[in-house]
C-alpha cells in the first residue's frame, strides 16, 4: 500500500502479510516540520511477533529504522530542506496477516541552538565559559557573547576529554592520564594534581569523589579525587574488552566497549556491581545520560536512545538521525552537545535542545539555587537530606538496584536504613520496609528474592524462592 501519513495528526493503520513490504509517504505540510529538526514514525502491532520499519528519503537511502520490541518501534530522522520521506515496514515471519498503526511525530533533540567554529575533541560548559581539549592543550573560552572569545589555555600532552565539576576540570590526558585544574577564574587557570594512569585514557566520568576513566583493554581506571592537590589511583576494573567511553547517569556508570556493548554498574558505597547491560545496533564512540535516557551516538553520527529506568533491562526506545559525532552532556539544563568528526580533530560543536529531560527545573535555564541547595538534574536539592540527591547529585539511597535499596533516608548527606548504617544495596543486603535494618532476600520470606515480595502464610524463603 502507499498512503499519505499526516503529520501529528491522528494516525494510519493497515493490514501486512508475511514477506510483504509496505511504503507510506511522510506527507506532512510545507513549514510543518522545519529542516533541521526531528520526525519520528511510531509504529504500533498488537503483537509480540517482530515488524521492521525503516525510514528513506527520496534517493532511497535508510536514514532511519527500528524493530519492534513489545509492539512498538521508533524510526526517526534529521529532516533536510526540500526532502520527502518514506516508510517501509517489513514482517519476515509466516504467522499470517499483521495489524500496524503509525503515526508521523514531531521528536526532540530538535532545534539547532548554536555552532561553533573552534577545533575540539570534547566540550564542557561552566558559568559562561567552555573548556574545549584540543590535543596539546585545554583551551577555555568565554561564551558569553556571540562571539567567543579565547581567554585562556592550559598546556596538556594529549587531552581527550574533560568534565567540570564545581571549581575543578578534570581532564582525560591520553599520556599523562587524570589532570585537574582550578577554574574558580577561568582566565589564570592552575593545575592542581595529576594522577598517572596504566593506559592512555580517553574518557572520564565523574561521581562523588571518584573519577572513573575508560582506558582501553585497562579497562575502567578509578582514581580518588577528595583532595584534588593530591587525586589517588585506587583500582581497575571492567570487561575483558577494549572500553572506548564511560558516563554517569543517575546511580549508575555506563560502560562502552568497541564490540558494540554498553555494561551497567550500580555506584553504591564500594565496588561498583553489573546491574545490566545492553547491545547496540551499532560501534559507539561516545554515551551520556539525561534523566531516565541514554544516548548513545554510533561512529555514522546517529544516535540510539534507551530507556533505563530498569537498568537490568533497559528498552531501546528508536534512533535519531546523523545528530553529530558525540554526545557531551547538558547546558543550561536542556541542551545536548554534540561533536562533529573533522579530520584529525573534531570541527564543529552544536547544541540541540532536549525537550524529554527529566527534572529540568528552575536552576536548569542558569537561576541560583538557594543558601545550601545544589542544582542537580535541573532542581535545587539539599544534598544533606534528598535522598535521590544523597551527598551528590544522583547519589540515590533507593538504588542502584530499586529491588534491593541502599536506604531510606539521608541523613547529613549520608545514605541510612531507618536511621542506622546504609545496606550494601544488593541481593543479601537490602533496606526494606517491612524488617529493621539490613535484609537478606535470599532468606527473608517477607522480603523474598526483592523487597516487598514476601511468601504465603507458613512458606520459607530459600535462596530466594518461596517453599
Amino acid at each position: 500500500p502507499t498512503v499519505t501519513l499526516p503529520f501529528d495528526a491522528g494516525s494510519v493503520k493497515g493490514t501486512l502479510l508475511p514477506g510483504q513490504f509496505g511504503h507510506i509517504s511522510l506527507g506532512y505540510q510545507t513549514g510543518a516540520v522545519a529542516p533541521g529538526r526531528f520526525i519520528n514514525v511510531h509504529l504500533n502491532v498488537a503483537s509480540d511477533r517482530e515488524m521492521k520499519i525503516g525510514l528513506l528519503d527520496s534517493a532511497g537511502q535508510l536514514v532511519g529504522q527500528d524493530t519492534t520490541v513489545n509492539g512498538t518501534a521508533v524510526a526517526s530522522a534529521l529532516v533536510q530542506a526540500g526532502e520527502e520521506y518514506f516508510v517501509s515496514l517489513a514482517v519476515s515471519d509466516d504467522g499470517g496477516p499483521l495489524d500496524y498503526e503509525l503515526a508521523l511525530k514531531q521528536a526532540e533533540p530538535a532545534e539547532l541552538e548554536h555552532v561553533v567554529t573552534l577545533n575540539a575533541g570534547s566540550v564542557a560548559f561552566a558559568d559562561g565559559y567552555v573548556f574545549l581539549t584540543q590535543g596539546n592543550r585545554l583551551a577555555i573560552a568565554d561564551t558569553r557573547s556571540d562571539q567567543l572569545t579565547l581567554v585562556s589555555e592550559v598546556g596538556t600532552s594529549w587531552s581527550r576529554d574533560v568534565v567540570v565539576r564545581d571549581r575543578y576540570a578534570y581532564v582525560a590526558d591520553g599520556k599523562d592520564g587524570l589532570i585537574i585544574v582550578d577554574i574558580s577564574n577561568p582566565q589564570t587557570p592552575v593545575v592542581q594534581g595529576i594522577a598517572p594512569t596504566l593506559g592512555k585514557v580517553r574518557r572520564l566520568a565523574i561521581f562523588g569523589n571518584r573519577a572513573y576513566l575508560a582506558s582501553g583493554w585497562f579497562g575502567v581506571e578509578v582514581v580518588d579525587i577528595t583532595d584534588p592537590q593530591a587525586p589517588v589511583w585506587l583500582d581497575a576494573f571492567g570487561p575483558c574488552a577494549n572500553i572506548e567511553d564511560v558516563s554517569v547517569g543517575r546511580n549508575l556508570l555506563f560502560v562502552t566497549s568497541l564490540s558494540g556493548q554498553i555494561h551497567i554498574y550500580g555506584l553504591a558505597d564500594g565496588r561498583p556491581e553489573v546491574v545490566g547491560q545492553l547491545s547496540t545496533l551499532d560501534w559507539i564512540f561516545d554515551t551520556a545520560a539525561h534523566g531516565h535516557h541514554l544516548y548513545a551516538l554510533q561512529v555514522d553520527g546517529d544516535v540510539e536512545e534507551y530507556d533505563i529506568r530498569l537498568p537490568g533491562s533497559p528498552q531501546r526506545l528508536g534512533v535519531h538521525g546523523d545528530a553529530g559525532m558525540a554526545v557531551h552532556g547538558k547546558l543550561d539544563g536542556n541542551l545536548m552537545v554534540t561533536v562533529e568528526e573533522g579530520c584529525l580533530l573534531f570541527d564543529t560543536i552544536t547544541l540541540f535542545k532536549l525537550e524529554d529531560v527529566e527534572g529540568d527545573g528552575p536552576c536548569g535555564g542558569g537561576e541560583v539555587c538557594q543558601s545550601g541547595e545544589t542544582c542537580c538534574e535541573g532542581v535545587c536539592v539539599d544534598l544533606a537530606t534528598n535522598p535521590a540527591h544523597c551527598g551528590s547529585c544522583g547519589n540515590d539511597c533507593a538504588g542502584p538496584w530499586t529491588a534491593f535499596p541502599r536506604g531510606d533516608s539521608c541523613q547529613a548527606g549520608q545514605c541510612r536504613c531507618q536511621g542506622a548504617t546504609a545496606c550494601a544495596g544488593t541481593y543479601d543486603s537490602a533496606c526494606c520496609a517491612s524488617t529493621q535494618g539490613c535484609t537478606d532476600t535470599s532468606r527473608d520470606p517477607l522480603n523474598c528474592s526483592a523487597c516487598g515480595w514476601d511468601c504465603w502464610p507458613g512458606e520459607e524463603c530459600d535462596k530466594g524462592d518461596c517453599i
